[in-house]
């Protein structure tokens, strides 16, 4: 369950104002409809989880959906939004890098993120553990923000089958 969503396009009805949202923790797609009379931002963030008091811009969520089902808008505004998002779950990320070990023998779960291969890997693996993004990128020249949205965003969008960022539905 969700409880802060990103907009990431309006959706104009004469049944009543909508927009495409991605969740914050599990990186969600959601549709949700807006309040009578309120025009929330594109990349901003709102409460949509259950107490219906917090509901201050986003009425109800109407359905989850999935990536092909948003506009081209939406599609654009996502990568975006990803970096919000990741650069929010700051510490999350840092500690996913410090911990995150081998699969098998020749895999390490690192390796399926996007821009690290086997060399790249060895320098990520030396220079753990990283206290934070610019210490990541100080120590293997590498942006993490977008590492990580590129991946959620390859993921969401079906790009890449091995999920290890986003929820399987």
């Amino acid at each position: 369950m969700e409880d802060y969503a990103y907009v990431l396009d309006i959706i104009i009805s004469n049944r009543g104002n909508s927009a495409y949202l991605i969740g914050t923790h599990n990186y969600t797609l959601l549709i949700g409809a807006i309040k009578e009379g309120l025009n929330p931002k594109i990349g901003e963030k709102y409460y949509i989880g259950k107490d219906k008091n917090k509901r201050d811009v986003i009425e109800m969520i109407k359905n989850r959906i999935s990536f092909q089902e948003l506009n081209d808008r939406a599609k654009s505004n996502l990568k975006d939004v990803l970096k919000k998002i990741v650069i929010e779950k700051e510490n999350e990320y840092v500690q996913f890098l410090n911990t995150a070990q081998p699969i098998n023998a020749r895999t390490h779960t690192l390796e399926f993120l996007p821009y690290i291969g086997k060399k790249t890997l060895r320098i990520v693996i030396e220079n753990r553990p990283y206290q934070s993004f610019e210490d990541f990128k100080s120590k293997t020249g590498l942006d993490a923000v977008e590492i990580f949205s590129e991946k959620i965003f390859r993921e969401l969008s079906g790009r890449d089958l091995v999920k290890i960022l986003t929820i399987r539905y």
